[in-house]
C-alpha cells in the first residue's frame, strides 16, 4: 500500500527495517559463516556526502541512522576476525565525489575502486597475476608416492 503524506511534510517517522541489534547479529553471522568455509570478510562502512553529525540531526529517515550503524560496522570489524575499509572517512567532506546524497560520481567511483584495491592488496585479499594481467597459476603439490 502506498503511503501518502502532506505535500512538503517530512514523511513518517517509519523505523529502520533492520535495527541496529540485528544488523550487528547479522555481520557476525556472515564473519562466522565465512569462517565455517574458510573465507575471509571485509566489511564497509556505508559513505554519504554529509558528514556523520550532519546526518545524526536530521529527520527521522535512514540518512540519519547511518552514523549509528557505521559505528556497528567498525565495531564489529574490531571484534571479529573481519577485516574493515572505512569508506565513510575516506570519503567524508567530499561532497564532488556524490551525486546525490549517497551515490558516486564518476570521479567518486574511481577513487572507490582505488580504495578498495589498494586495501585489499594490502591484506592480501586479491589473486596474485602474472606479467600478462591474469591470475598467476599456483604450482600444485606432486602426488604423494
Amino acid at each position: 500500500a502506498r503511503r501518502y503524506w502532506p505535500r512538503g511534510a517530512p514523511p513518517p517517522s517509519i523505523g529502520p527495517r533492520v535495527s541496529r541489534e540485528e544488523y550487528d547479529a547479522n555481520l557476525r553471522a556472515f564473519v562466522d559463516i565465512a569462517a565455517e568455509h574458510g573465507g575471509r570478510v571485509v566489511l564497509l562502512t556505508r559513505p554519504h556526502r554529509e558528514p556523520g553529525p550532519v546526518l545524526a540531526a536530521r529527520i527521522e529517515d535512514w540518512r540519519h541512522r547511518v552514523p549509528v550503524y557505521n559505528r556497528t560496522v567498525r565495531r564489529v570489524a574490531g571484534r571479529t576476525p573481519a577485516r574493515l575499509v572505512d569508506v565513510q572517512q575516506r570519503f567524508d567532506r567530499r561532497p564532488e565525489l556524490f551525486v546525490d546524497e549517497c551515490h558516486f560520481t564518476a570521479a567518486g567511483h574511481q577513487r572507490m575502486a582505488e580504495l578498495l584495491g589498494r586495501q585489499l592488496a594490502a591484506r592480501d585479499l586479491l589473486p596474485k597475476l602474472n606479467d600478462a594481467g591474469s591470475e598467476a597459476a599456483t604450482p600444485k603439490p606432486a602426488p604423494e608416492q
